[in-house]
């Protein structure tokens, strides 16, 4: 099952973060495969996405990007959604793998359209100025 198109991402132009989207979009497609070991896998996306986002902020901060705060809650709220997910699954309350990995893929190409795709283009004006 394909739970992303990958027509839907995009290159934003800093090849670190590109690469670490592309490997959140393998973890999810994970999600969407595996019947087993659900946990495991949102913990190492949540991993991924906690290192990812780490480094990301970094750079915002670095160049005083103005819509940092925005940003940085939303990758909390994406932070939250796998937290809530894994919660679920301990619990006994969500079975549906298929649906989860769905729902996460389309918070993380929201994230990707509504924050990053903004942020590069931003970074990358900076840099061109600069």
């Amino acid at each position: 099952m394909t739970i992303l198109d990958c027509k839907t991402t995009f290159q934003g132009g800093i090849s670190k973060l590109d690469a670490e989207h592309h490997e959140h979009l393998e973890l999810m497609q994970q999600l969407g495969e595996r019947e087993a070991a659900m946990i495991e896998l949102l913990g190492n996306l949540y991993a991924s996405y906690t290192k990812h986002f780490a480094y990301e902020e970094a750079i915002m901060r670095a160049q005083c990007y103005d819509g940092y705060d925005e940003h940085q809650a939303d990758h909390q709220r994406l932070l939250d959604e796998i937290t809530t997910a894994m919660f679920h699954y301990r619990s006994g309350r969500q079975h549906d793998n298929a649906k989860v990995a769905k729902t996460l893929a389309e918070s993380f190409r929201d994230h990707l359209l509504n924050y990053d795709q903004y942020f590069q283009r931003q970074t990358n004006t900076v840099t061109q100025v600069g």
